[in-house]
C-alpha cells in the first residue's frame, strides 16, 4: 500500500502523460483529421458502388469483394480514429484526489486482509502493471491506478519495504 501512499507519484505520473500526450497531440490531430477524410472517401466509395449495383451497371461478382475490402478499410480507419481520440483525451487526465486515493488504500487493504485468495489474486493482478527484476537484489514493482491502466506509478526503492513487497530473493 506504500506506493499509493505517495500522492507525489500520482501527481508525477500524470504530469509525465500530460508531457508526452501534448508532445504527440499535432500529431494525433493530423493523423486524425487523414483517418477522417479516409472513412469520409470509402464511404463515398461504397455508396457509389451501391448505387451503380442497384442501377444494374455493376453485378455482384464485381463490386462484392470490392465493397468487403472497403468494408474492412472503414472498420479499420474507425477502430484507429478511436485510438486517437483517446489519446487525445488522455492528455486531459487528472490525478486522483486525496480522498479518491484514501478510499483506494482502504479497499485494497480490507481486500488484502479480508478477501478470499482468488479475489486477492485478481486484485494484485490488476494493482501490479509490471515487475522488473533489475539485478538479484533489486526488483522494482511498477503499479497502476485501479480503473485503467494509465497511469502507471513505480514504487520507489526507498518507498517500499523489501521484505513482503515482493519476492524475497535468496542465495
Amino acid at each position: 500500500l506504500r506506493p499509493y501512499e505517495r500522492t507525489d507519484l500520482f501527481d508525477k505520473a500524470v504530469a509525465a502523460a500530460k508531457r508526452r500526450a501534448r508532445s504527440e497531440r499535432a500529431n494525433h490531430e493530423q493523423e486524425l483529421a487523414v483517418v477522417d477524410a479516409g472513412i469520409e472517401k470509402a464511404e463515398d466509395a461504397i455508396e457509389r458502388y451501391l448505387t451503380a449495383f442497384e442501377a444494374g451497371t455493376l453485378s455482384e461478382s464485381q463490386c462484392g469483394k470490392r465493397l468487403e475490402g472497403l468494408a474492412a478499410k472503414v472498420r479499420d480507419l474507425r477502430a484507429r480514429r478511436e485510438e486517437l481520440v483517446a489519446a487525445l483525451e488522455h492528455a486531459s487526465a487528472s490525478a486522483p484526489d486525496p480522498g479518491e486515493i484514501a478510499a483506494m488504500r482502504r479497499h485494497i487493504a480490507n481486500a488484502l486482509t479480508t478477501g478470499a485468495v482468488p479475489a486477492r489474486k485478481a486484485l494484485l493482478q490488476a494493482l501490479v502493471h509490471e515487475i522488473r527484476v533489475e539485478s538479484r537484489d533489486r526488483v522494482v514493482p511498477w503499479f497502476r491506478v485501479p480503473g485503467g491502466a494509465e497511469p502507471k506509478v513505480r514504487a520507489l526503492a526507498r518507498s517500499a519495504p523489501p521484505a513482503g513487497a515482493g519476492p524475497v530473493l535468496r542465495r
